[in-house]
């Protein structure tokens, strides 16, 4: 008896996966996702694609934020007014045959070097698994827990680096329920830095909250 496949909550551009991806990291993603898709808080879209990476939208937040994933990892980017601004999730993986089956080459390394004599290492049947335990998992983790429940994204300028930030809430004075009010100002002083100096705001350092739904977007809870 033939089980069918839970429907993927994405939306398809139309003909932009009409052909099967080149890169077997994507054709992977994808029928990972065709499994998984309804794990996910929040709908995807694709929005681009090209031999070297496919670009993902989420359905209902501000499109300054997008996934893009590679040749063997996925990254969370926001772009803010043409420029990169940040990135808020990175992961990459490096499937490599071991005597004990696959396992990531990059997280061997890692346990290797800060727990000498200590296996923590996890192996897999195949590279493919690999690439779901470090890749697409956290990815799917990501989404629901840090991206579904934001409500703001904080942009910030210091110095000439430039960082963003996720926020539930946002302790302001302004009318925050105003949802025609899609962007202002926060004229903190001294402005919160990357580092824990916190040093006199210059000029050309701001922060600036925007929101980070759409206003016709939804988020299942």
């Amino acid at each position: 008896m033939n089980r069918r496949r839970p429907q993927a909550k994405i939306a398809k551009a139309d003909g932009l996966l009409r052909v099967k991806p080149r890169r077997q990291f994507h054709r992977v993603f994808l029928d990972w996702l065709a499994d998984n898709g309804h794990r996910f808080s929040i709908d995807l879209a694709f929005c681009r694609r090209t031999d070297e990476d496919l670009t993902l939208s989420f359905v209902g937040i501000n499109p300054m934020i997008s996934a893009s994933i590679g040749q063997g990892g996925m990254c969370i980017t926001v772009t803010w007014q043409g420029e990169c601004w940040d990135f808020l999730g990175d992961w990459d993986s490096v499937p490599k045959k071991f005597p004990r089956g696959y396992a990531c080459k990059l997280c061997h390394n890692y346990f290797r070097q800060q727990y000498p004599g200590n296996e923590f290492t996890k192996f897999f049947e195949t590279r493919e698994d690999v690439w779901i335990d470090c890749v697409f998992e956290p990815f799917l983790e990501w989404v629901n827990t840090e991206l579904a429940p934001a409500r703001w994204i904080k942009l910030c300028q210091y110095r000439g680096a430039t960082w963003a930030k996720l926020l539930n809430t946002c302790g302001q004075k302004y009318a925050l329920d105003d949802m025609r009010m899609r962007n202002f100002i926060d004229t903190l002083n001294p402005l919160e830095s990357p580092g824990d100096q916190q040093e006199e705001v210059g000029e050309n350092d701001f922060a600036i909250y925007v929101f980070c739904r759409q206003p016709t977007g939804s988020v299942r809870f």
